[in-house]
């Protein structure tokens, strides 16, 4: 782990110590900024800071092949400015991963959206649903190419024959 001076040669020229899976390089003039080097010949940017617990904690800031040195130092000091007013930047990320997925919420929130869902289930979603164009409910069981503009309420959208297009 040794502490040396960035510079964008430097970085491009990191190795990885012979026999270890990652080599950890610390810069002396951004506080807490580590490039991590692994033995795939990849590296990443590290801010490497004290946890509120007394323990150490890693914030991932960006690949070496996405993030400039310049643009790693930038965001090192933005999350220490952060963490100076008492943040945890990876405590944030984490609240943040538990916001879900617009699938996720369309499944946990609708179950029968979830029974439903998958290949060639379409026709059987419309065939089974229960639809409510007119405040009553009524469960086909015809799929929707079988009913007749006579069979069902004017409000229901219609194809240019005359079919209903309920999904």
């Amino acid at each position: 782990m040794p502490k040396l001076r960035f510079t964008p040669q430097l970085v491009k020229s990191a190795v990885c110590e012979q026999g270890k899976r990652k080599t950890l390089f610390f810069d002396s003039d951004c506080k807490w900024l580590v490039l991590e080097v692994r033995s795939t010949h990849t590296a990443t940017y590290y801010l490497r800071y004290p946890s509120a617990r007394g323990g150490t904690r890693l914030l991932k800031l960006g690949d070496v092949l996405d993030l400039t040195l310049a643009q790693a130092r930038q965001k090192a000091d933005k999350y220490r400015s952060m963490i100076a007013m008492g943040q945890d930047p990876a405590a944030d990320k984490a609240v943040h991963r538990q916001v879900p997925t617009v699938n996720t919420f369309i499944h946990d929130s609708y179950p029968s959206f979830r029974a439903t869902s998958g290949h060639g289930s379409a026709t059987k979603a419309c065939s089974e649903s229960t639809l409510n164009p007119s405040g009553a409910s009524a469960t086909l069981t015809r799929s929707p190419r079988q009913i007749s503009s006579a069979s069902w309420p004017s409000t229901a959208p219609r194809t240019r024959r005359g079919h209903v297009t309920a999904c």
